[in-house]
């Protein structure tokens, strides 16, 4: 889904990687299968994506050692968390350093600290912010737009509640202008 993001990025220089979650694009198995998963009763469905997400810590780390030996120990690494991605992007960036993130469409809630996380942790990081006005996400996307104190924070801002990757299709130019984004903050 989001390959053209990763492009404009390449583009720019900046190397890029993404990477599906258990059991969806291209990393789907036996075990993991959304589609699969989907049909199942309720109860076992909700069980099953549980133990799926369990893993996505672990995996986002790979993906992050994976571009820090790329880039080396001074390399600036930024990271896009869409959708339920934001949550994984929040772990990795708790856990690694982190020059820039953005939250594409994602939400923290109150409910596990977040927003206080956020002020603590992150509020000095770049960080990009985007959203449409009826989405979910939209409460956490203003409250971390306010919390955050970087002058190279930015907050995109949609109308409707479109959600994810389909704001890449409703506005052509928004993979590039999150690239612009990364670029002005990591090439130096």
């Amino acid at each position: 889904m989001h390959d053209d993001i990763g492009k404009e990025l390449s583009s720019l220089g900046i190397h890029a990687l993404s990477l599906d979650f258990r059991g969806f694009g291209e990393s789907i198995s036996e075990e993991f299968d959304r589609k699969k998963l989907s049909e199942l009763p309720r109860n076992e469905r909700r069980q099953a994506f549980g133990d799926i997400r369990e893993y996505w810590p672990e995996d986002v780390q790979l993906a992050y050692d994976f571009l820090r030996n790329r880039v080396g120990d001074t390399g600036l690494i930024g990271v896009v968390g869409a959708s339920c991605g934001g949550r994984q992007a929040k772990i990795v960036a708790e856990n690694n350093p982190i020059d820039a993130i953005s939250f594409f469409s994602s939400a923290m809630t109150n409910g596990d600290g977040a927003i206080e996380k956020y002020k603590e942790k992150f509020s000095k990081i770049p960080t990009l912010f985007i959203s449409a006005e009826q989405d979910a996400t939209y409460k956490f996307t203003q409250k971390g737009f306010a919390l955050n104190e970087n002058i190279k924070t930015k907050f995109i801002s949609y109308k409707g509640k479109i959600h994810g990757h389909p704001l890449l299709t409703l506005d052509t130019r928004l993979g590039r202008t999150m690239a612009v984004w990364f670029d002005n903050i990591l090439v130096k």
